[in-house]
């Protein structure tokens, strides 16, 4: 015959490792707190370093339209000196003689036609400038942008990850709860059988830490200590701490 807590799974103490103390579920609870925290700062640093990332772009921007504005700015001088030189030609011209005025005007028309293609060249080599320009800086916002998007999935990935591993130590610890109170009350059921025993009781074997010791019968039961002492089929003596018993068997009859 057999005697079980019903209540609690036998393999769950064939095992050493497997007897859960208060101080194992403090551990496990501290793990959950280190855990949490390590999380949380990590959570920090990936929004920090996101941060930083946007202030990069932002000062790239910033670059990028201040070169646009230098060129811009080389643009309306150039127009304003062609301007000025071609004020001065027509007020040489509107001084000279009628054959000055006519190889004046040729040279105004020369002139002219030479201020216009320089003008277009400078207008086309701008433009140009522009374009390779504002290409650059929208593969760059491209770039970064995918670069955020990058971290920003990473961050949310780890803040996911993190909840989960949270989720699952509290569970893991509200399973430690319970194991724990079960072998307690595994532990007292065991303890209040040995106490109702008579000395001499025969007894066929225990098991400890998950390793069975045959016996023959009960020779004495502290009360105050909750020491079983047995003795075995060759005469030798066990000495049982009642606590750590997990299952009892007697001699069928």
């Amino acid at each position: 015959m057999v005697y079980f807590n019903n209540r609690v799974e036998p393999q769950l103490y064939s095992n050493p490792r497997h007897q859960i103390t208060q101080n194992q579920g403090y551990f496990y609870h501290n793990r959950l707190l280190y855990y949490m925290d390590k999380l949380e700062k990590t959570s920090k640093e990936g929004f920090n370093h996101i941060g930083k990332k946007v202030d990069e772009i932002n000062s790239k921007q910033d670059k990028f339209l201040f070169s646009l504005w230098e060129i811009r700015k080389m643009q309306r001088d150039y127009e304003n000196r062609k301007r000025i030189e071609l004020e001065n030609v027509t007020d040489v011209i509107q001084n000279m003689g009628e054959k000055q005025r006519k190889t004046g005007a040729n040279q105004l028309e020369h002139f002219m036609t030479k201020f216009a293609q320089e003008n277009e060249k400078q207008r086309k080599d701008l433009e140009q400038k522009l374009e390779v320009i504002d290409a650059r800086l929208r593969e760059k916002e491209t770039n970064e942008a995918k670069e955020i998007n990058h971290l920003v999935e990473k961050q949310e990935a780890a803040e996911q990850n993190r909840l989960e591993h949270q989720e699952q130590i509290s569970s893991q610890l509200e399973d430690l709860k319970k194991i724990q109170n079960q072998s307690v009350k595994s532990s007292q059921a065991i303890v209040k059988l040995l106490r109702s025993l008579s000395v001499g009781k025969p007894v066929d074997s225990i098991t400890v830490r998950g390793h069975q010791i045959p016996l023959k019968r009960l020779i004495s039961y502290e009360q105050e200590t909750d020491l079983a002492t047995f003795l075995q089929e060759d005469g030798n003596i066990v000495i049982a701490d009642a606590h750590q018993i997990v299952a009892i068997t007697f001699p069928t009859t």
